[in-house]
Formats: structure tokens, sequence, C-alpha cells
């Protein structure tokens, strides 16, 4: 296992990655998926119970399978169709976190989850010190910094900033408002000329705080949610602050997948 790696260097047939980015309906969590011809990058697997459907879209789409993931952390709703993936591709690339010390109190899928990463050979740490790079597309991560300080899982979710030439798109994961005010603490010149911005835990009162919203000003505002989910994302209040601040908010449980070229 490598650990915390600051620059990954990915090459793939050309020096240029004509990459599409889709939000897809994930169930209640997250799946962006940035893709050329023959290669893949997922941001997180979406649900358990969406995993299969997402694969047979991607089959029929003649898409590949995913030959690298990043997981902004281990919850259900982010990292459960890793499973499936690692049937489908042993040799898939994954990167997270790699949070310590977890167990069955932090409950037993994401003890599972975390069980099939530990054993598995082609998995990376990564902090907010590592970038990677495929080719010209760079996955740059702002958070966390590895310092777990707590069990909470979303407060140390990956947030990562991908750019390709002047396009941005800032992916919050589950990241919490706490974490948005270390970003304009400490990186804040990341935050600046974002394209698109994947909103904070699927538009609950739990992220995207007006400062936070109002420096990053992106172009469109992506939430990654079901519609009429059990918990009811995503919050009024949220989607309210959203459309103050933003041209263009889209929602994928009402609106369908989102498409964007990088």
């Amino acid at each position: 296992m490598k650990y915390f790696l600051i620059l990954i260097l990915l090459s793939f047939v050309s020096n240029t990655f004509c990459a599409s980015l889709i939000v897809t309906n994930g169930g209640e969590g997250l799946l962006v998926r940035i893709l050329n011809e023959d290669k893949s990058i997922w941001i997180d697997t979406g649900s358990l119970n969406k995993i299969r459907s997402n694969l047979d879209k991607i089959k029929k789409n003649k898409e590949p399978y995913p030959s690298d993931i990043f997981l902004t952390h281990l919850h259900p709703d982010h990292a459960s169709g890793i499973f499936e993936l690692i049937e489908k591709n042993p040799d898939i690339n994954i990167y997270d976190n790699c949070m310590p010390n977890i167990n069955v109190k932090d409950g037993e899928i994401v003890r599972w989850t975390n069980d099939l990463l530990l054993a598995h050979e082609k998995r990376t740490c990564i902090n907010n010190q590592s970038k990677i790079f495929f080719d010209d597309v760079k996955i740059e991560v702002l958070w966390p910094t590895g310092n777990f300080k707590s069990k909470n899982h979303n407060l140390y979710s990956l947030v990562l900033k991908i750019s390709k030439n002047s396009k941005s798109v800032l992916i919050m994961g589950d990241a919490p408002k706490e974490a948005e005010k270390w970003l304009i603490k400490n990186k804040l010149s990341s935050l600046e000329n974002i394209n698109v911005l994947i909103v904070g835990h699927h538009g609950s009162d739990s992220a995207s705080s007006e400062d936070f919203l109002k420096i990053v000003s992106p172009d469109i505002a992506v939430v990654s949610v079901e519609k009429q989910n059990v918990r009811g994302y995503p919050s009024k209040k949220t989607i309210k602050n959203l459309m103050h601040n933003i041209n263009e908010v889209w929602v994928t449980g009402w609106d369908g997948d989102f498409y964007y070229d990088l």
C-alpha cells in the first residue's frame, strides 16, 4: 500500500485526455464519472442498490469499466459499490483517505469496505498534498490533511478539484461546513475560477454555507441526490442559498444525469 503520495502521473494513449464529466443518479449517494473513449475514472460508486443499474447503463453506452476510482469516504452511499467494481476489475486503482481504526462501531458495511481496501494491493492513501495527473486532467486533493481527530467520516471526506485546461470542477463529497471554513482559510486560491460545484452532503444543511458559496461562485451547482429520498435532501434552506448565489442549480433526482465537457 502506498501512503500519501504527493504526485502521481498516469499516462494514457495520448497526452490529451478528451474527457466528459457525468454526475449520475447514484441513489442517495454520489457517483461522478470522468471518461473518454477508452478510459474511465470514477469519484465514488453511488449506493449499493444502484451500482448494478449504473453498470448496466455504462455497458449499454459502451463505456469502459473504471480503471481508477476515488472514494471520498466509506459511507455506504458513496463506497459500497466497490465490491461489485473489484469483482469486475480486480486491478482497479483505488484512492482514499485511509481513515485509521475503523471497526464495528463505524457500521458493518463501512467495516467490510475497509477490510476489502486493506487487502487491495492497488490502494493509494491520499491527503491535501496529493495531486494525481491523468495526462492533462489534474485531480487535486484539497482536504483532508491526514490528521484524524475523530470518527466523523463526513468531516474527513475527500474534497477534490478536477482541472483540465481552463475548466475546473470542485467535488465536496460529504464535507461539512467545518471543512469549508478550513478550505477558505488554507486553500483559498484553489477555490477560485470554479465552473461546476458538486454540492456537499447532497444539499443537506450540514454543508454549503453562504460564505463558502460566495467565494466559490461557480457557474453551476450540482446536487447528487435521489428524488424523495428518506433523509429529505436537499434541504429547502440549501436550495435557497444555492439559487441566491449561483446562476444554475441542477439536482440529479429532479433533472437527471448531469453532463459537462472538460
